[in-house]
């Protein structure tokens, strides 16, 4: 499963509707990294069957507030991505980042 952050990719995944988990505000992420440790992020995600994260740099626009939760959620998911799965697109000119989930 892909993991789709903010992003209208999903329409290039065949059977997008069955393959991608939508989370646009970061919300479920949120709750299931509460406790910031990114081993046990790894695990969880890779227990819900999920192999990669899409994710559109520009998610942290669709809120106005620079204070809002949406900001801190967004920072919080950007350091779990960087440093602790394996990137394999990054494209900062069209905003996106695919990244593979370790041990998938």
């Amino acid at each position: 499963m892909i993991w789709k952050v903010g992003t209208p990719l999903n329409y290039f995944i065949p059977d997008n509707f069955t393959r991608t988990f939508n989370d646009q505000y970061l919300d479920v992420f949120n709750c299931m990294y509460q406790a910031r440790d990114p081993e046990l992020m790894t695990e969880m995600l890779k227990a819900a069957g999920f192999g990669y994260i899409i994710f559109d740099y520009f998610t942290y626009s669709l809120s106005p507030d620079v204070d809002s939760t949406l900001a801190e959620k967004y920072s919080a998911a950007m350091d779990y991505i960087l440093n602790h799965t394996e990137i394999i697109v990054m494209d900062y000119y069209k905003g996106h980042l695919v990244a593979k989930i370790p041990g998938t």
